[in-house]
């Protein structure tokens, strides 16, 4: 067990190391580390020292921690190139609300124009990062809105979660909203499904209202519109078309290709920066995204290498997967140096009680409780929720926990009922009783009758060793002191599996 435990502590501060190195490279000038490219479309090109006006940073796939930490690096860089113009391309179907309300909070609080460009889709939690930015343009084919927040949920799939995280969602779109100019009503509705919204013509003034606030007006009032056009109605979610978006105010404009948007702002494509990011994002986000199927795997293995003698190919498993697991969490930001060393600490205690302390007590239980904890806590970006919505992510945590813990539990049962007849897994698993005869040293169950007796080392004890006692061979232990192979020895006391001796 201090094998992996030691083996684990290396994988991890060479991974931390590695991902700390790569995440905090900052180019100053024209980034150094990214290529700079014209368009999808044309070869990648350096964009000239001090000629460089606009940059496009790419949101693609899922959005989460990794996602988050790359925008604000590209964002970072694309600021020291002397940029005053940041298009965020993105294409997403969503991902974590969480992580969204942090990338709209540091966009919102940016010193230069940013642009939204959706040339494909923006839903969810991609809609509110379009949403913090200052301006929109859509794709000719492109899609945005459904904000509405969910979790998954074991039973019933997909569950939306209660008015009160819904409330300050839509508080805090709407108040991003205002500040860029967007319809403050649309944005709510992408968030809301009761919501019946309306664009309603009054003289010369166009303005949307809920079905509520028409059928609240007075009749004379009632008189005075023109015009009244459904624009989501209740029980449904606002997606919006690009054409709809540019008619109901989201959308600057529609462009058929970058080209067209690099017109659209006056920028020459040379002079457009385009960073990506780097295959250390790419990777720790991966390794996020699959991070439930590496506990389970890691926890497998680590049963495995406990059950099985030395330390061989399930504890190089068991260590591989834990510092992956953990490397993944901490380059996102979810996890922190402190929960490794709790996940350290819990399986020192664990290892302790398993073969160190007779029986199972409050040793064992704290280091499964210290393990549960650091894994809970990694799955999460902060300690405890404070807000209903970290109240909610803390749930989702949970059931990924136990989820996995669950599945792990699932995998060790199916390990120990059918692989020890394969030949692969028959080099791993004993199954032969551990006798002297076989060459096994005899672990003792309270032999006080070995008390007195003597015998002889028949390894170092440094202080722990073997040493032939009768016609046994035994582990042992001595005080503290070294004992040399071939010295004789005497057993002093026994405890649990603990024999005491002593050189004579």
């Amino acid at each position: 067990m201090a094998k992996i435990l030691t083996v684990f502590i290396t994988a991890w501060l060479f991974l931390w190391q590695n991902a700390l190195a790569q995440s905090q490279t900052a180019p100053t000038g024209a980034p150094q580390p990214e290529k700079a490219k014209t368009s999808d479309l044309n070869a990648p090109k350096t964009a000239a020292p001090g000629k460089v006006k606009a940059c496009v940073i790419t949101l693609d796939g899922t959005i989460d921690g990794g996602l988050q930490r790359s925008i604000e690096r590209r964002t970072k860089a694309a600021k020291e190139a002397g940029c005053s113009l940041i298009f965020y391309k993105i294409n997403t179907y969503g991902g974590g609300l969480f992580v969204a309300y942090e990338i709209c909070d540091f966009i919102s609080a940016l010193d230069i124009r940013t642009v939204a460009y959706i040339p494909d889709k923006a839903i969810s939690a991609g809609a509110m990062i379009a949403v913090a930015c200052n301006e929109i343009v859509m794709g000719t084919h492109s899609l945005i809105g459904d904000c509405e927040p969910i979790v998954p949920h074991p039973e019933q799939g997909m569950l939306t979660l209660p008015e009160k995280t819904q409330s300050f969602l839509r508080a805090r779109l709407g108040s991003l909203a205002e500040r860029n100019g967007y319809p403050v009503l649309l944005v709510e509705a992408m968030v809301t499904k009761e919501m019946e919204v309306y664009q309603v013509t009054i003289g010369n003034t166009t303005k949307y209202m809920t079905k509520g606030e028409i059928e609240s007006m007075t009749d004379k009032e009632k008189e005075r519109i023109t015009r009244k056009i459904l624009v989501v109605e209740e029980g449904r979610l606002l997606t919006m078309r690009q054409n709809q978006a540019k008619d109901y105010g989201f959308a600057k404009a529609i462009v058929a290709n970058d080209k067209e948007l690099y017109d659209l702002y006056g920028v020459r494509e040379p002079d457009v920066l385009v960073l990506d990011p780097n295959l250390t994002e790419k990777t720790a986000r991966l390794l996020d995204t699959i991070s439930p199927l590496l506990l389970v795997i890691g926890l497998m293995a680590l049963y495995v290498e406990l059950k099985a003698p030395g330390f061989g190919l399930p504890g190089v498993i068991a260590i591989l997967c834990f510092a992956a697991f953990f490397a993944s969490k901490y380059f996102i930001g979810l996890a922190e140096n402190w929960e490794v060393l709790i996940f350290l600490l819990g399986l020192a205690l664990l290892a302790v009680e398993i073969f160190v302390i007779p029986g199972f007590g409050i040793t064992g239980i704290a280091g499964i409780v210290l393990i549960a904890v650091a894994i809970m806590l990694s799955f999460q970006p902060f300690i405890i929720p404070r807000t209903p919505f970290e109240v909610d992510m803390t749930k989702a945590a949970l059931l990924k926990m136990l989820g996995s813990i669950a599945a792990s539990i699932v995998g060790i049962c199916i390990l120990a009922r059918f692989l020890p007849e394969t030949s692969l897994f028959g080099r791993i698993v004993l199954k032969t009783a551990e006798t002297t005869g076989a060459g096994y040293v005899v672990e003792s169950a309270e032999r006080q009758d070995l008390v007195g007796r003597e015998g002889v080392a028949v390894s170092k004890l440094r202080p722990v060793g073997r040493a032939q006692i009768g016609d046994e061979i035994c582990s042992v232990v001595t005080q503290g002191e070294l004992v040399e192979e071939g010295r004789k020895v005497k057993v002093l006391e026994v405890k649990g599996n603990r024999i005491v001796v002593r050189e004579t």
